[in-house]
């Protein structure tokens, strides 16, 4: 089979990535939660122009796939022998439908021809580019668009506190603090380095302000990452392998083993209010996982240590300010870092896993073509998205599992293998 789609067939489908690319950046910070049905209309429609193109996923497009039916399988298996676990299955539908939108997607997109490629690229620069500006005006204006986007939901302006009014920016400076280095990937290699290092500067200036904590440490993995494989590529690859091992297989340990006792003890106390919490979360979470370590609570299982569980009261003494003190219920939702929710919901096999899917992803990124740089901003958009999936947000919420793979897809454009395989 070719390794790229007819011409015709190419350029519909570029239009059609190329839209989603333009507008998922600026459209999360108003409502991240369009980048779902955007995911699925560019699938749907991706996979209607070019349905024998999934026929060459081949490699990583199978492996993941396999890992991902054997992860909802474990899940469901989990969920039937779980005390807690309920409604694994709304849970199990929508991972498994996204995940097909997703690999049919990053399938279709891998077929672009290279003028379709510039295309989407040039989409995904003026998106990224729209969202700083919309992130400056929101930060400036007191998220005065978000609310008017949601007055029943927020009410009127006034109605919000400041740090209120700027927390409704988080969704959508995560998202653009992922999606800003394939955009730069593009402009490195269209433009040069000065275009690619403006973006990412003025970006990071932007994020600095309007972002949350996630959003910020997000730009500084990506940077970090993206600075180590320019010099030194495979080092990168391999260092990067070994502390993603590493984290997921400590994840249990270290909450409970170093952050509460650091936090209690006042050893960590100069972190943000909102690091206390999810520091209380991930303990909890870590009791939890030691409980059920192999079988997991089940998929889905952590909303139920939420709202039906007592409320948890939380405490920090700080020195020349008032002490912290929050009293929660124990996982509001999830909780808050998604290799804590894999170990508690799936166990050791989830995370098993998970780890293939990662490896898989790593193996493509060090495989795809052209120079290392270009490889090294593959490396630092992953960097950052796996930072802010440790911060923030359920690994299952629908908006975040699609912009996971509208990030995927926007890579594999890039990187047709030779043989056509993903």
């Amino acid at each position: 089979m070719s390794p790229t789609l007819e011409p015709d067939v190419s350029r519909r489908v570029g239009t059609v990535i190329a839209v989603a690319a333009a507008v998922a950046a600026p459209v999360s910070v108003i409502t991240a939660k369009a980048i779902a049905p955007l995911l699925i209309i560019a699938a749907v429609i991706g996979l209607l122009l070019a349905r024998r193109r999934l026929l060459s996923w081949g490699g990583v497009g199978w492996s993941i796939a396999l890992c991902l039916a054997l992860g909802i399988s474990w899940g469901a298996v989990s969920a039937l022998i779980s005390p807690i676990a309920a409604h694994w299955w709304t849970t199990a539908y929508k991972v498994a439908g996204l995940a097909f939108c997703g690999l049919a997607l990053v399938a279709a997109a891998g077929g672009l021809t290279a003028d379709d490629r510039a295309r989407v690229g040039k989409a995904l620069v003026a998106g990224v580019v729209l969202a700083v500006v919309l992130l400056a005006i929101e930060y400036l204006g007191g998220s005065l668009l978000n609310i008017a986007a949601r007055p029943d939901q927020w009410g009127g302006f006034g109605t919000l506190a400041p740090h209120a009014r700027l927390s409704l920016l988080k969704s959508g400076a995560a998202v653009t603090a992922i999606l800003i280095w394939p955009a730069a990937a593009f402009l490195w290699r269209r433009s040069g380095p000065v275009a690619a290092l403006l973006l990412l500067g003025v970006g990071g200036i932007v994020l600095a302000f309007a972002a949350g904590l996630a959003g910020k440490l997000a730009w500084v993995a990506g940077a970090l990452v993206l600075s180590v494989g320019l010099l030194r590529f495979r080092a990168a690859v391999i260092g990067f392998a070994a502390l993603i091992g590493l984290l997921l297989l400590a994840a249990p340990v270290i909450p409970n083993g170093y952050l509460v006792p650091a936090l209690k003890s006042g050893q960590i106390t100069f972190l943000p209010y909102s690091v206390f919490h999810r520091i209380f979360i991930w303990g909890y979470t870590a009791e939890r996982i030691a409980e059920r370590p192999v079988a997991g609570w089940g998929l889905n299982a952590a909303k139920q240590f939420g709202a039906s569980m007592p409320p948890v009261r939380m405490e920090v003494e700080l020195e020349g300010r008032k002490d912290w003190i929050n009293i929660s219920e124990p996982i509001p939702l999830h909780p808050h870092n998604a290799v804590l929710q894999i170990w508690l919901e799936l166990g050791f096999p989830g995370v098993l896993l998970a780890a293939l899917v990662l490896a898989a992803v790593l193996l493509a990124i060090a495989r795809l073509p052209g120079a290392s740089g270009e490889r090294a901003f593959a490396l630092a958009t992953l960097a950052a998205a796996l930072l802010v999936a440790s911060f923030s947000f359920g690994i299952w919420q629908n908006w975040w599992m699609a912009v996971l793979w509208l990030v995927g897809a926007l890579t594999a454009m890039s990187a047709p293998k030779p043989d056509g395989r993903l």
